[in-house]
């Protein structure tokens, strides 16, 4: 600031000495007494006051260019002061996450396990009640076995025998979706590894889905295409997950934003994975908004969002970007039609290459 302030006061001080020169011009002016004199000083005059003209213009665009870029130093300060606290709030989160998950987890083990120990032992159980009617027939006219008997039939065996199993499957697979996204938490808000190491990606895009599922799930199908003899790559995978998450929920976003204009299509994401040349690819589409054309080459810019305040910080592509591309010497392909949908293709190599060698290319359609 005080830098422009020292130009404040240069072009204030210019100002006042072009007054001076036009005051002392006209002063000598009307002391000349030929004409030619006072050509001569009209000239001087005019000359003195086009150079000093030039000088306060040139102080004053490099005043404005000043304050121009501290304006844009002062609104990437902010930008960068969002982005961390929004980093260390999801940090806080992750580590909240972790602790919820393993809190659950132990429970969900023993409800699980109980529920296996009753399916496996129910069918004993209504065989027994099955048989007792039968058996105790023949002592009817005993006061507690006719008092059995009413119990037995108030009861409904044939109810329970039919639906009491199906009670049990259904709360095993609940516990066992609960188990999925506890495993899903804890794969995520895990501490990611600052090392290299083999990734199972066809995994990993299970574990988004089951994260990312509140995004997705009532405004899209999800259909996989997942190649079952995908080799391991070598990641950072705290960092791929993110990744993925990233354009999966951009991608359940813009098929949400379409829907909210047209409805005759259903919304779909596809997720596929396949080797080619030497890279893993993995394709993630949508049929959703699409990206328009005047906004495709400034999607990689870091806080650069065309969401709403609220909905998005402008950085889940340039972090894929600096992920894919700027670590594991990946790229990224990317093609939109406004109104059809947007296809992402990350590449990652097979063998780890060196940092930095990737590129991004990017296709639109208008």
């Amino acid at each position: 600031m005080e830098r422009i302030a020292e130009l404040e006061r240069t072009l204030a001080s210019r100002d006042k000495t072009i007054a001076a020169l036009v005051k002392r011009a006209r002063e000598r002016q009307a002391n000349v007494s030929t004409a030619f004199g006072a050509g001569q000083a009209a000239v001087a005059l005019h000359a003195t006051v086009e150079r000093k003209t030039a000088e306060l213009w040139a102080a004053k665009t490099r005043l404005e260019d000043e304050i121009a870029e501290r304006k844009r130093s002062e609104l990437l300060r902010q930008q960068l002061e969002s982005s961390l606290a929004d980093s260390q709030r999801l940090e806080a989160i992750g580590r909240l996450a972790a602790g919820v998950a393993h809190e659950i987890n132990t429970p969900t083990q023993y409800v699980g396990d109980n529920i296996q120990f009753l399916s496996q032992n129910l069918g004993a159980m209504l065989e027994v009640l099955d048989a007792l009617p039968a058996l105790l027939a023949g002592h009817a006219g005993d006061a507690d076995t006719r008092d059995v008997l009413e119990k037995l039939e108030r009861i409904d065996i044939g109810f329970l025998k039919e639906e009491v199993p199906a009670a049990l499957s259904q709360s095993q697979d609940g516990v066992a979706r609960i188990a999925s996204i506890v495993r899903a938490m804890k794969e995520f808000s895990h501490p990611g590894t600052k090392e290299f190491v083999d990734f199972d990606l066809n995994h990993a895009i299970e574990s988004t889905l089951t994260v990312g599922r509140s995004e997705w799930k009532y405004v899209a199908q999800v259909e996989r295409d997942l190649d079952p003899n995908l080799p391991k790559v070598p990641c950072l995978p705290g960092e791929i997950n993110q990744v993925l998450l990233n354009v999966l929920v951009n991608a359940a976003h813009a098929v949400k934003s379409r829907l909210s204009v047209e409805r005759e299509r259903p919304g779909v994401i596809r997720i596929g994975t396949r080797v080619r040349g030497g890279c893993v690819e993995i394709t993630i589409s949508d049929n959703g908004c699409g990206i328009p054309k005047e906004h495709f080459k400034r999607i990689f810019e870091p806080f650069f969002t065309t969401k709403p305040v609220g909905t998005g910080t402008g950085q889940g592509l340039a972090m894929a970007w600096s992920v894919v591309v700027g670590k594991h010497g990946g790229a990224i392909d990317v093609t939109s039609e406004v109104g059809l949908g947007t296809t992402f293709v990350l590449r990652l190599p097979i063998r780890r290459p060196e940092p930095g060698g990737g590129t991004v290319t990017e296709g639109a359609k208008a």
